[in-house]
């Protein structure tokens, strides 16, 4: 399959993130996409040293598997106003794993979704901040939970932002 019917959902919440992650990935393979999803919290790394370090053996086969796919949905969890820490270590890993480590991300386009106590509005502005800095393209369609209840019209929504992707 090619790599433009490719998506990789990053996870790197619990319970509510991981739900909306698979309804995600149930969307977007109902339009024929071929999905993975990737749950941060079960990799276990250990805390990025911030040393140059070899970059390990699983985290370069992670690094890889970004590299050839061409859609990344990040289902995210706003912590404390911004990224959880989760996913802070996972982007510090990934820049250890090349000299030209931005390569993995550039030319991405990226959705983002969360389940979080709020709208998640100071989340999207920190992962764009972010992604625009390592070369990811974020879709203009932020997907929230917070506040939703109908289940047709969450579907819809997200139908739409996969097509979008």
């Amino acid at each position: 399959m090619s790599s433009s019917k490719k998506i990789l959902i990053i996870v790197s919440g619990q319970v509510n993130n991981v739900a909306l992650a698979d309804r995600v990935s149930k969307i977007a393979s109902e339009q024929n996409f071929e999905v993975e999803v990737l749950n941060l919290l079960k990799l276990n790394w250990p805390l990025f040293p911030c040393l140059k370090e070899q970059c390990p053996e699983d985290i370069q086969k992670i690094y890889e598997k970004i590299k050839s796919v061409s859609k990344l949905v990040f289902a995210v969890p706003e912590y404390n106003g911004g990224l959880p820490p989760v996913l802070t270590n996972f982007i510090a890993w990934m820049s250890s794993c090349k000299e030209n480590w931005r390569e993995a991300f550039e030319g991405k386009r990226a959705l983002l979704v969360t389940h979080s106590g709020g709208k998640g509005e100071r989340l999207f502005k920190a992962l764009r901040t972010q992604f625009d800095y390592i070369g990811i393209e974020v879709i203009d369609r932020d997907f929230s939970m917070f506040g939703r209840q109908n289940d047709d019209e969450i579907n819809q929504i997200l139908c739409q932002a996969v097509k979008d992707l």
